[in-house]
C-alpha cells in the first residue's frame, strides 16, 4: 500500500509534524509499505539527514498547501495530514478522493477526515465535534514513538551513582522559535551542585546561548541531531518543552521537568502533571523562568520523587504508538486487510549458486524482480523471506541497504518463514513470489490477485495450468486458508514446497487457475541455470535502457522482431 506523509517543517514552524510523521512512516517502511513524505523545502539541516537516514522517498509541495491534482499523481491508498495551516477545505478534497488520517493536536479543525489521531494525554477528555465521532485515536497509547528510543530504555532510569554527577539534558524543540534555550539554561547555571548539562541548541542560538552561560564548565552545547535519542539514553534528567520529544521522554522514563512554551501544549502538560508524569511549568504567557532552578534541585535531591515520576512514565507510555495507529486504520485498503507480497530468496541454489545477487545491468538480480514487484497495484506492502543460514548473509546486507524489508527462517521449513510473516504482519492474503523470476509482470500479479478477491478462492495461480511463460508465476493465497494448512500436520516436502498442501487438497481448499491465449508456457523467463540468466540479461539490455517498466507484451514483441533470442526449455545449458 502506499503511503503519503503531508506535513512541513522549518525554523520558524518547529520540527514536531515531520518528526512524527516521520515515526509513522518508519514503522510503515518496516512492514512493507510505499511511503512518501510531500513536503515543501526544510531549512533545518538536522531535520533533513533525519529524512534521509529514513529512507523515505521525499515528494515536492508548497509550503501549507495541498494542490489535489499533483497528490493524486503519488497514488496514494491513505494521506496522513499532520497540519495545523494547510486550509481545511483543501484537506476536505483530498478526503474526498481517498482515505485521510488527520493528525491533531485537539482541533480538528472542521476537517472531515477518515481517522483522527491525538496522540496527547487528555485526548480522550476532549470535547471532540460529531465529525469525529467514533474515529479517533486518542491518547498516550498512539503515540508516535521512534524505536530506537523504545531500545534506548534502561532499567531503573531514576537511580544514578551516588559519586557521579547527574546528567542533564535541556531541550526546548527542534527549532525553539521562542528562543527560550538560552534563558533556561541561565536558569540552571543558578543551580550551586556538580552537573554535567547538555544543551541542545537550535540553529543559529549556538553563540547566543553560550554568552548567557559564560565559562561555567558544567555546561556543554550541542547542535539538534537525528541522534538525539543517544543523549537522552545517557541522561538522568531532562528539562524539555512538553512537546512531541515529551512523550520519548516518557518513554523513556526518565525524570522531568516539562515546560508548555506554546498553547497547544498546556492541556497536556497539565494531563501530564496530574497523573504524576513530570514537574510541569506553564511558561505560555511569561519568559520568566523562576523556580526551574528549584525545580530541579529536587528532582536530585529526591530520589523517591524521581522514581516515582519514572515508573508514573513508563506505565503509561510502551513505546507501542507506531505501530497501534497502523494496526488502528479502517476503510477500503487497511494494513490489517493488506494483500502482502512474499518474495522467498535464497543463495544457496544448488544448479545456479548466488544467482539472486548476479547481476543484471549492474544490479543484483532480486533487485531487478523487486523494482518490478513495487510497481503492483494490488500489493500492499512487500517482504523478502529467507533464511538464517550464514550463505543468506550477503543477501540479507544487499537488501537492507536498500531499506527493503527482511525476515529470516529455516532453509528447509521454507512454510515456517512464511507462517511468520503472516502471523507478524497480519494480511488478509499473501502473493507468494520466488526470486528467480526477475521478468516478474505487476500486470500479471495485478489480474492474479484480483482473479482471487473476486472469486473468494483459498488458492489461486497461474502456475498449475501453465499457459505463461516459466517465470511469470504466481501464487494467492488466503490467510485463512494459509494457517488451516498449517494445523494440518505438513510433512517435511509439504513445508520445503510452501503452497503443495494446498492444491494437494482440492477437497479442502477451493482453487481457482488463472489462464491466457494463446499458450505461452513453452517460453522459459525463469532462471535455474547459467543460460537463464544470459536469457534476462540480453532481455533487459534491450528494453531497461529505454522503458525500465517493460513488461510482457514488450518482451514477446523483441522476441518476434529477433527470434534469435526465444529461449525455451530445450536451450537449458549449463
Amino acid at each position: 500500500m502506499r503511503v503519503a506523509l503531508r506535513a512541513d517543517a522549518g525554523v520558524r514552524q518547529g520540527t514536531g509534524h515531520v518528526m512524527r510523521c516521520l515515526t509513522l512512516g518508519g514503522e510503515l517502511l518496516r512492514r512493507g509499505h510505499d511511503v512518501r513524505l510531500v513536503t515543501a523545502p526544510i531549512d533545518v539541516e538536522w531535520l533533513q539527514a533525519a529524512i534521509r537516514e529514513s529512507g523515505i522517498r521525499v515528494e515536492p509541495a508548497v509550503a501549507h498547501r495541498i494542490d489535489a491534482a499533483s497528490h493524486r499523481r503519488i497514488g496514494a491508498d491513505w494521506t496522513v495530514v499532520d497540519s495545523y495551516l494547510i486550509p481545511p477545505e483543501e484537506i476536505d478534497l483530498l478526503a474526498a478522493d481517498g482515505n485521510v488520517l488527520m493528525v491533531v493536536d485537539g482541533d480538528v479543525r472542521g476537517v472531515r477526515a477518515h481517522l483522527y489521531l491525538d496522540q496527547n494525554l487528555g485526548a480522550d477528555r476532549h470535547p471532540w465535534p460529531d465529525i469525529a465521532r467514533d474515529r479517533q485515536l486518542l491518547g498516550a497509547q498512539y503515540a508516535l514513538i521512534r524505536r530506537s528510543v523504545v531500545e534506548a530504555r534502561r532499567p531503573r532510569p531514576w537511580n544514578w551513582p551516588e559519586r557521579e554527577a547527574p546528567r542533564l539534558v535541556v531541550m526546548l524543540g527542534g527549532s525553539d522559535p521562542r528562543g527560550l534555550t538560552g534563558l533556561v539554561a541561565a536558569e540552571l547555571a543558578r543551580i550551586d551542585h556538580d552537573l554535567r548539562v547538555t544543551v541542545v541548541v537550535p540553529p543559529g542560538a549556538r553563540e547566543a546561548v553560550a554568552r548567557r552561560l559564560g565559562a561555567d564548565p558544567r555546561f556543554s552545547l550541542i547542535e539538534t541531531t537525528p541522534r538525539l535519542v543517544d543523549h537522552l539514553a545517557a541522561a538522568d534528567l531532562v528539562v524539555s518543552a512538553a512537546g512531541t520529544t515529551a512523550w520519548e521522554i516518557c518513554t523513556l522514563g526518565l525524570p522531568a521537568v516539562l515546560l508548555a512554551v506554546v498553547d497547544n501544549q498546556r492541556e497536556s502538560l497539565a494531563r501530564a502533571s496530574e497523573l504524576g508524569l513530570c514537574v510541569g511549568a506553564d511558561v505560555t504567557e511569561r519568559d520568566d523562568l523562576g523556580g526551574l532552578a528549584e525545580s530541579v534541585r529536587s528532582l536530585i535531591a529526591d530520589e523517591p520523587l524521581r522514581r516515582r515520576l519514572s515508573e508514573r512514565c513508563l506505565e503509561h507510555f510502551d513505546g507501542e504508538g507506531r505501530d497501534a495507529s497502523p494496526r488502528r486504520w479502517s476503510g477500503t485498503s487497511t494494513l490489517d486487510d493488506m494483500m502482502l507480497a512474499v518474495l522467498q530468496a535464497r543463495c544457496s541454489s544448488t544448479r545456479l549458486p548466488g544467482k539472486v545477487l548476479a547481476p543484471v545491468l549492474d544490479r543484483p538480480m532480486i533487485l531487478r524482480q523487486l523494482e518490478r514487484i513495487e510497481r503492483a497495484a494490488r500489493i500492499d506492502g512487500l517482504v523478502v523471506v529467507t533464511s538464517v543460514d550464514p550463505s543468506d548473509d550477503p543477501l540479507v546486507e544487499v537488501l537492507d541497504g536498500e531499506g527493503i524489508p527482511t525476515r529470516r527462517g529455516s532453509l528447509a521449513d521454507v512454510y515456517s518463514r512464511f507462517a511468520g510473516v503472516v502471523d507478524e504482519f497480519g494480511p488478509e492474503h499473501i502473493v507468494r513470489l520466488t526470486a528467480d523470476c526477475p521478468l516478474t509482470d505487476p500486470e500479471v500479479i495485478d489480474l492474479v490477485a484480483q482473479r482471487h478477491l473476486e472469486s473468494g478462492a483459498d488458492y489461486t495461480s497461474n502456475a498449475l495450468i501453465r499457459t505463461f511463460p516459466h517465470g511469470l508465476d504466481v501464487e494467492c493465497v488466503s490467510a485463512d486458508a494459509f494457517r488451516r494448512l498449517g494445523a494440518l500436520g505438513l510433512g517435511p516436502r509439504e513445508r520445503e514446497h510452501v503452497t503443495l498442501g494446498l492444491y494437494a487438497r482440492p477437497e479442502m481448499f477451493r482453487i481457482e487457475h488463472v489462464v491466457r491465449e494463446p499458450d505461452l508456457s513453452g517460453l522459459r523467463w525463469t532462471v535455474d541455470y547459467r543460460s537463464d540468466l544470459e536469457f534476462v540479461r540480453r532481455v533487459y539490455a534491450e528494453l531497461h535502457p529505454s522503458d525500465p517498466a517493460f513488461g510482457t507484451r514488450d518482451i514477446l514483441a523483441l522476441l518476434e522482431s529477433r527470434p534469435e533470442l526465444v529461449h525455451t526449455a530445450d536451450d537449458i545449458g549449463d
